[in-house]
């Protein structure tokens, strides 16, 4: 799950700011106020937050990353991969995506707004997200533990006690993950090459799972040589009987 991410903080925002963006509000809203013109670096222990930001991460991949890209790339992205190309197939898995991390935005304040705030945005992280994971799950031939491992990734930067928020004081840092997501897609979408991107590979990462080369099984034919038996008609037998008396 993603926790306080970019949507659950913009909906928060929102609700606080009683429905117009506040001096820190989200990134892109016509009022931006000078908090979030830049974000500033903090001292810290670099040990104590590398040590620290691993162990969350295991425990995020472990307990819940692992179980849900289990059902969201290796069941549904995948089955929806047979009948359409990767985008669509993510686009669509972003609906029921979006849907399940929906009650997040109910945590803290509830707001009628910041209830349809926290959707709008999940759809929209929905629709960056996951199409991220698509490349990257036929990129690695469907390997659903790189993917969880990504997900936990993505979410150990953009949380609110994830890496960025321990380096930085601000919020924009949020901005420039989603950004990086984009650009990251379409690295990935180059590096993987049209060809693995298709369909068709989809099918036939489902056909041969395991990535080895599929044996062409020949017939195996008996030592035996098949005779024709040659009957003579009929006809021909009583007419040879005849010549010989």
């Amino acid at each position: 799950m993603f926790g306080s991410c970019l949507p659950g903080w913009c909906a928060g925002e929102w609700a606080r700011a009683g429905g117009s963006p506040s001096c820190s509000g989200c990134p892109g809203s016509p009022s931006v106020s000078r908090s979030c013109s830049g974000d500033t670096p903090r001292a810290v222990d670099p040990v104590a937050v590398a040590v620290g930001q691993l162990g969350l991460l295991a425990v995020n991949f472990a307990l819940v990353n692992l179980w849900e890209e289990s059902a969201w790339a290796g069941f549904l992205q995948s089955r929806l991969g047979q009948r359409h190309n990767l985008f669509v197939a993510a686009l669509i898995t972003a609906v029921p995506f979006a849907f399940a991390h929906w009650p997040l935005a109910f945590l803290g304040e509830v707001t009628v707004a910041s209830v349809a705030v926290g959707l709008a945005a999940y759809l929209a992280l929905g629709v960056i997200f996951r199409p991220m994971i698509g490349v990257f799950l036929q990129g690695t031939r469907g390997s659903v533990l790189a993917v969880a491992v990504l997900h936990s990734v993505f979410n150990r930067t953009n949380n609110d006690n994830g890496i960025a928020a321990a380096l930085l004081d601000g919020e924009l840092y949020r901005l420039g993950i989603l950004i990086a997501v984009i650009v990251l897609i379409g690295g990935l979408a180059l590096a993987a090459g049209r060809q693995r991107l298709s369909r068709a590979y989809r099918l036939e990462l489902d056909a041969n799972p395991g990535g080895g080369r599929t044996a062409v099984q020949t017939p195996r034919h008996s030592g035996r040589r098949r005779t024709r038996s040659h009957r003579m008609p009929e006809a021909h037998q009583r007419e040879a009987a005849i010549r010989t008396t």
